[in-house]
């Protein structure tokens, strides 16, 4: 009987060990669990941060691959940012262009047409010879006419300068200036 007591013990012994060894399991893994969805929350937690960070400065925040909260995921929310900031980039500036396009064109139309006017009103009050004019309006109606021209301006002549030029050749229509 001593010897069924004794391979009891063992047994409830062995099971007791058994029964530690699991919930000593138990308790690593529900860790573990815990461990990985902290982790699973901070990458979409990235994920999602990722998404707002659409500016220069922002992106200077972004983690890199050897951080334990990067995932493909997260490198594809940025790629997909990075291009959303290249096209609202062109698209501004695309903006830009067609305004100061527009504002350009316009400002040289108003320009030559200024130019045109004058010269004519010189022209007909004879204060400058009658071929200087007629020279100079045929000139200006034919740059008019250039669409390179009311956009870009002249041969490689910004058209700033080239305003500058009209308003010198307007006050040498008057006689305030000398060429």
């Amino acid at each position: 009987m001593n010897v069924a007591k004794t391979q009891l013990r063992e047994i409830k012994d062995a099971q007791r060990q058994e029964i530690d060894r699991l919930q000593a399991d138990n308790i690593k893994l529900r860790k573990e669990v815990e461990s990985m969805r902290e982790n699973h929350i901070m990458q979409l937690a990235g994920i999602s941060t990722a998404c707002i960070q659409n500016t220069k400065s922002t992106i200077k925040d972004r983690i890199p691959k050897d951080n334990p909260y990067w995932t493909v995921a997260y490198g594809d929310v940025c790629v997909a940012v990075d291009r959303e900031m290249r096209e609202r980039k062109r698209a501004e500036e695309a903006e830009l262009l067609a305004h100061y396009k527009d504002e350009t064109a316009t400002t040289f139309m108003n320009q030559v047409k200024k130019l045109q006017s004058e010269l004519a009103q010189a022209h007909s009050d004879g204060s400058v010879m009658r071929d200087a004019c007629q020279f100079a309006l045929s000139a200006l109606e034919l740059l008019s006419d250039t669409p390179s021209f009311t956009i870009y301006g002249a041969e490689g002549i910004g058209l700033s300068d080239w305003l500058k030029r009209c308003d010198t050749l307007i006050a040498t229509v008057k006689g305030e200036v000398e060429l």
